[in-house]
Order: structure tokens, then sequence, then C-alpha cells
């Protein structure tokens, strides 16, 4: 399954000038894979990764970390 985009989100002052430049982010959507109906909504973007889970449309949690805290959180014992 070929990732989509999300549309960029740009903030911009009320003089019009620009206060963030656009992202791109990607998202998934993986079925949880257990007899629920659990889905897992995944976002990665340029600043790292934030992980939903829903079910029947209810969020159940949320999760994210930068790249350097999942690289320690990777690394740690």
């Amino acid at each position: 399954m070929r990732p989509e985009p999300v549309p960029n989100i740009v903030e911009i002052s009320k003089d019009g000038t620009l206060i963030a430049e656009p992202v791109e982010v990607l998202t998934f959507s993986v079925d949880v894979g257990d007899e629920s109906d659990r889905k897992m909504m995944i976002f990665v973007s340029h600043e790292g990764i934030v992980m939903d889970v829903y079910e029947n449309d209810l969020q159940l949690g949320t999760t994210g970390m930068m790249y350097d805290e999942w690289a320690d959180w990777v690394l740690k014992d």
C-alpha cells in the first residue's frame, strides 16, 4: 500500500507572511491484525512519527516522538 501525502499545512500571519514552511506528512492506515476492529493511523513527517489507535471511529490512544527520541527508545536496554 502506497502512503498518501496529507495536504500541506502552512501558518500565515495576519500581515500575510509565512510563519512555518509547508511540510509533507505521509499517512498510513493499518489493520491491527487481531480479532477487534482496531485500526492504527501512522503519521510520518520530517519531525517524527505519531501513531493513533481507533476502534469504530473512536480514538483509543495516541503516541508520538521526534526521531531522536525514537532512536533513544530503540537503543535502550
